[in-house]
């Protein structure tokens, strides 16, 4: 899934370049923007981040998804490549500290002292003043297309070309209760937007949540 694509109101692009926009006005003269992509995968987000600073670092805890995130990318501004456990707290101390970070689908793990550890260092790698665009799935859309596939399954039709008949399904109680949805046929953490809030401020008390809006994809 190409998260900035497939974005239709093209919210995404829209708060990186406002974050970055600010983050600008506060630099001293000459200074660099400095970004990272914490959880880059294959790097789909590094051609647009490119546009909006002037040093990129992008860290991944699977070498294969960072060895094609590195052949893709052109190179233009530099950009570090790293292999990160972003569960570990010294991780990112290696690295400059970031103006703007973005995280995108990363907090998925289907356990969320996992997520925790993972948004507790994405933050550490922040300058105080600086800006992280989190994106993650909502469990209100999960459960709405779970909804749909349920009816569908129900009338034994198909879902599409892929024809995903064990996708969007909860597996028993407990992942109920967590807000873990079985998506793409792998236990996908989900949030709701006051668990959301609730997670952020968990992870540090330092943090403003600046604003929350909604992603919108094709399907």
């Amino acid at each position: 899934m190409d998260t900035l694509a497939e974005d239709v109101t093209k919210v995404l692009r829209k708060r990186v370049r406002e974050c970055a926009r600010k983050l600008r006005r506060e630099l001293e003269p000459g200074g660099a923007l400095v970004g990272l992509d914490a959880g880059c995968g294959v790097g789909k987000w590094l051609p647009f981040l490119a546009g909006c600073c002037d040093d990129l670092t992008a860290v991944d805890v699977s070498p294969k998804l960072l060895d094609c995130a590195r052949r893709d990318y052109d190179g233009a501004p530099p950009c570090a490549f790293a292999v990160a456990d972003l569960t570990k707290r010294e991780a990112l101390a290696a690295f400059p500290a970031a103006h703007l970070c973005v995280s995108a689908n990363v907090l998925i793990a289907p356990d969320l002292g996992t997520c925790g550890k993972i948004l507790a260092t994405t933050l550490d790698a922040l300058r105080p003043s600086g800006y992280l665009v989190l994106l993650v799935p909502s469990n209100e859309s999960a459960r709405m297309v779970a909804n749909t596939y349920a009816k569908y399954r129900a009338k034994k039709k198909k879902l599409g070309p892929s024809d995903r008949r064990n996708d969007f399904r909860t597996l028993d109680a407990v992942d109920v209760a967590n807000s873990v949805w079985k998506r793409w046929g792998v236990r996908t953490q989900c949030y709701t937007l006051a668990a959301l809030r609730d997670f952020v401020f968990a992870a540090s008390h330092d943090v403003e949540v600046e604003r929350v809006d909604r992603v919108f994809y094709p399907w």
